[in-house]
């Protein structure tokens, strides 16, 4: 698996972590489960990407197939709602990435094109009734700073929301150099955005928390390499 690792990402689910699945596992297969911790540390030496569940091996091999490895671990966070980008930011500071401090350049851009409600900290509220051209131009900021490694791209449906075009808006400035996940909220209104994301390859997931593991994945993975 080491070497393998080191050419390409490996994930992989450990089922047994439990006495109950070791049991269930050891009257199944015949052999005795052994000890996790001893799973967990051989995994971490050799590169393996754990996850803790089966969805997580989906996540996490969309993003890696994806996106580019980021570079470090601080994350900007787009959004047009507060509620998601708090969301966000808890899972980003329990899954150890940093949310990162804006350049005064970026910040200033930010200013120039979004309006003066909009909050231009990190996360950065475009606000609800947000169209295309603001995401983009919050984009185009967050991958010229350098302070930026990552970025989650949060959408939640409200009256003036336009899935379909932000989507498309996003997908054509993206420049490829770092790791861009976007997170669309909100079920049938948000189903064709979520579309035209898979479309253009960016990765999407129906929460925030789903796309900071998965850039939590890519980051240890990175740091590893």
């Amino acid at each position: 698996a080491e070497e393998a690792a080191s050419k390409k990402p490996v994930i992989l689910m450990k089922a047994g972590t439990t006495q109950a699945g070791q049991r269930a596992a050891s009257s199944h297969t015949g052999v005795l489960a052994g000890a996790e911790i001893a799973f967990g540390a051989a995994f971490r030496r050799s590169g393996i990407i754990r996850a803790d569940v089966f969805e997580q091996i989906l996540d996490y091999a969309t993003a890696l197939s994806m996106q580019p490895l980021p570079r470090g671990n601080r994350l900007l966070i787009i959004t047009n709602a507060g509620g998601p980008g708090t969301m966000a930011a808890d899972a980003a500071e329990k899954a150890g990435l940093h949310v990162a401090s804006l350049g005064r350049n970026t910040a200033a851009a930010l200013r120039e094109h979004l309006p003066r409600a909009a909050s231009t900290g990190n996360p950065v509220d475009v606000l609800g009734d947000a169209d295309p051209e603001r995401y983009v131009a919050a984009l185009e900021a967050a991958q010229d700073d350098p302070g930026v490694d990552a970025i989650l791209v949060l959408l939640t449906p409200q009256a003036m929301t336009r899935a379909a075009d932000t989507a498309r808006a996003i997908a054509g400035c993206l420049r490829g150099d770092k790791p861009v996940l976007a997170a669309f909220m909100g079920g049938r209104e948000v189903m064709p955005g979520r579309e035209e994301l898979v479309a253009a390859g960016l990765p999407e997931y129906p929460s925030p928390e789903r796309a900071v593991a998965a850039l939590r994945a890519m980051h240890e993975y990175a740091t590893w390499r």
